[in-house]
């Protein structure tokens, strides 16, 4: 190898006699050895001088040689290694390519022979061992060497330049989701016909059954729809994460919630919240806050199963079992289903009147002094009572049991 001089160590030599006959050689060598310290091929030495005859291993004796001469002889002098420091690569995404860029702003080289007169110019290119996905070996060439002495050289990497290759992703195209209304699942409906575009030539097909999900079962705008169910093959596949459209989204829109409950009659056309409850779906149910309104119902009276007129004055409260009032539009009357029950009456101050046996149990009341407990302010109630014996037949203090109407 090139070490800029012209003496040849006798190391580097092997000298041959007759019947295939070998000998090594000894010595350091002279500067007189070559004609010339550049790299050649098949030169014939200048001179012998401090070499020497050693040993044979294959039955050869020296004194049956003469002194070594250069007569006949051949020697190569093979570039030195410029070795070139500090290049590395950068990791890149797949992009169907062997191209590697590589990170040049510390390189240096070493290795030339103090004196030689060599510049190393060019651009580095990178090229990685294949195009797939992995981490693998980046082949840096683009240097090249000029100066007096540039032929005395090659040029190497000190190391192994390596880098990694990270998959594409590769995105479903071709699909819509619809909007819904919120109903406590993450479902989202496909449409249309899936498919993936590759890069370049590189063999991929789009297999399986997709299906949509919301990242979450909450109403909202413009929500993102994730697929799965869908498998990539072909001989490029590894080359490739699959991964859902960004622009794939549907709106969940939020749900009504039902109105359901009863009151005890108590004049009034208004429903205070605490009668209330609040349904949606999937059995979340909700209190209802607020006093009502007057207009909330169409009539004071007993009713059931009548629907409100108005939610005016009343509000969604909090849920036990998941619901989030967010998912639901304001209350309304939309299903509300409402039933007024009568209000109780207790009656006081009626007497019967003794009689003289008559073979009935008919018995004379006096509702006179009668008194209704219960009844509400301005409401017009008119009581008949009437009474019977518990038997016919005479007695003192006998109960009397008294049937009223209104």
């Amino acid at each position: 190898v090139y070490d800029g001089t012209k003496a040849v160590a006798g190391s580097t030599l092997t000298a041959t006699g007759v019947a295939g006959r070998t000998f090594t050689v000894t010595g350091s060598g002279d500067e007189s050895n070559l004609s010339s310290r550049n790299v050649q091929s098949g030169s014939a030495l200048s001179s012998t001088t401090g070499l020497s005859l050693g040993s044979s291993a294959n039955g050869g004796l020296a004194s049956n040689y003469n002194v070594l001469s250069s007569t006949g002889s051949s020697y190569t002098v093979t570039q030195k290694a410029l070795t070139i420091n500090g290049i590395t690569a950068d990791n890149k995404v797949y992009d169907g390519t062997t191209s590697a860029s590589l990170n040049t702003s510390n390189v240096s080289y070493s290795g030339m022979i103090s004196g030689d007169s060599v510049t190393l110019s060019g651009s580095a290119v990178g090229v990685f061992a294949n195009k797939n996905v992995g981490t693998h070996t980046v082949t840096v060439s683009g240097y090249t060497l000029s100066g007096q002495d540039a032929g005395n050289y090659v040029v190497t990497p000190a190391s192994a330049v390596t880098a990694t290759i990270a998959k594409a992703d590769l995105v479903v195209s071709g699909l819509s989701a619809a909007d819904k209304t919120y109903d406590a699942s993450t479902v989202a409906t496909l449409a249309g016909t899936a498919s993936v575009t590759a890069i370049g030539s590189d063999v991929v097909m789009l297999s399986g059954v997709g299906t949509g999900h919301f990242a979450n079962a909450d109403a909202g705008t413009s929500k993102q729809v994730l697929l799965s169910g869908y498998t990539l093959g072909g001989s490029d596949a590894g080359n490739y994460n699959l991964v859902s459209p960004g622009n794939l989204t549907a709106t969940i829109n939020k749900a009504n919630l039902t109105l359901e409950g009863s009151k005890v009659y108590d004049g009034t056309t208004a429903v205070a919240g605490s009668s209330l409850i609040a349904t949606g779906v999937a059995g979340q149910t909700f209190t209802v806050t607020g006093s009502g309104d007057t207009s909330n119902l169409a009539s004071k009276n007993v009713q059931n199963g009548s629907a409100l007129s108005s939610t005016t004055g009343l509000s969604v409260g909090t849920s036990t079992n998941g619901g989030l009032a967010s998912n639901y539009n304001l209350l309304s009357t939309a299903g509300s289903s409402y039933a007024v029950t009568p209000a109780s009456l207790t009656v006081s101050g009626i007497t019967a009147a003794n009689k003289i046996y008559d073979g009935t149990n008919l018995a004379a009341i006096n509702q006179a002094n009668a008194v209704l407990a219960g009844l509400i302010a301005g409401d017009q109630v008119t009581l008949l009572s009437t009474g019977t014996f518990d038997t016919a037949d005479i007695g003192a203090n006998k109960t009397v049991y008294l049937t009223n109407s209104y």
